[in-house]
């Protein structure tokens, strides 16, 4: 059995948990406003890129203004595979980003409360997972956004190697291991052979 928390428990967050995320996230009247709002943008991107939390904690204004212009944005700061990143957005998900509320941003999107510098990483993380354990439970954590889109894009169109390139994985072993069946696929299917 694998320890509690592993990456290789975690659940793909596919639409159907983002939409009630940011639901139940946005009528959370214990959250600060402040917080409220980063963890709504956070998740947006998150969902729509596939990107981790160090790929998207420097985000900035601007950076919102040039997806919406040209429909896509490229990430030169990949710590991970420490190489360029496009990201292209869908109609969907540039009318996703065009609602996004930025009022309190004069900067960075996910800035230091009463500064213009960016939060840490291991802080806005555990910050982000405790609202996604909190709403959806504990298997899902940051990561689960870059599962459910590596797996959704599967689903879709039935190539791994799209998928592959929307994660920027260089090896199709690595995007094979964020795939898995969701409980819905694995009841279609036995309906089907049934």
């Amino acid at each position: 059995m694998r320890p509690k928390h592993s990456t290789k428990d975690r659940q793909p967050l596919g639409a159907n948990e983002f939409k009630r995320l940011m639901e139940i996230t946005l009528r959370d009247k214990k959250l600060q406003r402040s917080t409220k709002l980063k963890l709504l943008r956070a998740f947006t991107l998150l969902r729509l890129t596939g990107c981790r939390i160090s790929e998207i904690i420097e985000f900035t204004l601007d950076d919102l203004k040039h997806i919406l212009k040209h429909t896509n944005i490229s990430l030169d700061n990949n710590n991970k595979t420490n190489s360029a990143r496009l990201l292209r957005f869908s109609e969907n998900g540039l009318m996703m980003i065009k609602n996004l509320e930025v009022s309190d941003v004069t900067n960075k999107l996910f800035y230091k409360n009463a500064s213009s510098s960016s939060m840490s990483v291991a802080v806005f993380t555990r910050t982000l997972n405790e609202q996604l354990a909190k709403v959806l439970g504990e298997l899902y954590t940051t990561h689960s956004f870059r599962a459910g889109l590596i797996t959704d894009a599967v689903r879709a169109t039935g190539n791994v190697k799209i998928a592959q390139a929307i994660a920027g994985h260089s090896s199709v072993k690595t995007t094979l291991g964020y795939i898995k069946a969701s409980n819905e696929d694995i009841y279609e299917a036995l309906g089907k052979v049934i």
